[in-house]
């Protein structure tokens, strides 16, 4: 009888404490403030770190022309594009709003393109404020 006594008096301390505990999230700010909130009210963290050590990543490889297609060397397959960021150093690089992308026209000895009018030194879209990132875009957030 005293087991069955002292079963039922744990289980309404265990069912009476089932909310008791709460997990909180303590922000502390720039500026020394401290700010508590509850877990379940989170929904989304992130962390954003300032870039770090960039200056020792180097573009390894960079692979933008395609390949001759086997049966007819005048015409390539050029859908592969692609590079290779490598970490020249011995410390975790962070690099933050990294973008990288190509600009057409792709071969700089083309005579004439779209970009060009007769008589003009300059692409036409220097004057309009941007660039002709036509394909192979990657941006890293």
């Amino acid at each position: 009888m005293k087991k069955i006594l002292l079963l039922l008096v744990a289980m309404f301390a265990f069912i009476g404490n089932i909310n008791a505990q709460v997990w909180n999230m303590v922000v502390t700010h720039n500026d020394g403030t401290v700010q508590v909130i509850k877990a379940s009210d989170v929904k989304n963290v992130t962390f954003q770190l300032p870039d770090q050590n960039a200056d020792q990543v180097i573009i390894k490889e960079l692979y933008t022309t395609g390949v001759p297609i086997e049966n007819d060397p005048k015409n390539f397959f050029q859908m592969d594009k692609g590079f290779i960021l490598y970490n020249n150093g011995g410390k975790t690089a962070v690099i933050s709003n990294l973008a990288i992308g190509m600009l057409d026209p792709y071969n700089a000895h083309s005579g004439a393109n779209a970009w060009y009018s007769t008589g003009v030194t300059e692409p036409s879209y220097i004057s309009q404020g941007w660039v002709p990132a036509a394909c192979g875009i990657w941006y890293f957030p």
